[in-house]
């Protein structure tokens, strides 16, 4: 996998996404329109490493974390989300969870909070297995770091830049699935995100798989997208967690 030294090439728009073991990060230099990845093994490596920061960095993890309830953002996303299963946008733990040692003993306590619709209910798998890797950037992030650094979500991405291509495509296919990442792909082309023929992806690092690599590189468009004023925020007016971070989601 390349590992450019991005931080020498005044990087301006980094996507990153999370893998196995560790964070993904896309971005383009200003040498090259193509696109590069770096692989690293913790968020406070990947933040040092795009010193000076770069204009935007987009990531699929949740920033802020509710006390009570649901993010309105999470909401807001699946009700815009319409070509691919509305499952790809999971509600992160809420921010008491995060102390718990054991996806039981977390899920149980959510159950006992009450029905989902008021302050209750518990979790997902899905969202659990991400705890460790939400924790990294909440111990570090601080609401000034939001100026620079954004959540973002791959599918309302693609789903975004089906519509501003007038793509002919109705339903997006699973992402792990060979079909899936052949269209993933073909957008990733319309919208001027270059990339390697899929045969030659550098899949070695962090045990990312392709769907990981297509992700980091549509996360890449958001962050070049804000840059220019183009991105969209769900919601229109985003709520604040206790730390005041703002919880909104770019595409």
């Amino acid at each position: 996998m390349p590992n450019v030294k991005a931080k020498s090439l005044n990087t301006a728009a980094v996507g990153v996404d999370g893998c196995p073991d560790g964070w993904l990060a896309a971005f383009r230099t200003n040498t090259s329109p193509e696109i590069n990845w770096t692989f690293f093994a913790s968020w406070l490596e990947l933040v040092q490493h795009f010193k000076p920061r770069p204009i935007c960095l987009a990531v699929d993890m949740p920033i802020g974390l509710i006390e009570c309830g649901r993010r309105l953002c999470d909401v807001e996303a699946r009700e815009r989300l319409t070509r691919s299963s509305v499952s790809s946008i999971f509600s992160p733990p809420r921010r008491p969870m995060l102390d718990f040692t054991t996806y039981e003993e977390a899920n149980e306590w959510g159950r006992t909070q009450g029905p989902r619709e008021k302050c209750g209910g518990g979790l997902s798998k899905q969202s659990w297995n991400l705890r460790e890797k939400i924790k990294e950037i909440d111990a570090w992030i601080n609401p000034r770091d939001q100026a620079w650094i954004i959540e973002a979500h791959p599918e309302l991405a693609f789903d975004q830049s089906i519509d501003c291509n007038e793509l002919s495509i109705e339903r997006l296919p699973g992402k792990k699935t060979l079909k899936g990442q052949v269209i993933r792909a073909r957008i990733l082309s319309e919208v001027g995100v270059i990339i390697p023929p899929m045969a030659a992806f550098p899949i070695k690092s962090g045990n990312a798989q392709m769907d990981d690599f297509l992700d980091a590189a549509i996360l890449l468009h958001v962050a070049e997208r804000k840059q220019k004023g183009e991105a969209i925020c769900l919601p229109r007016t985003p709520q604040h967690d206790c730390r005041r971070l703002r919880m909104e989601i770019w595409y």
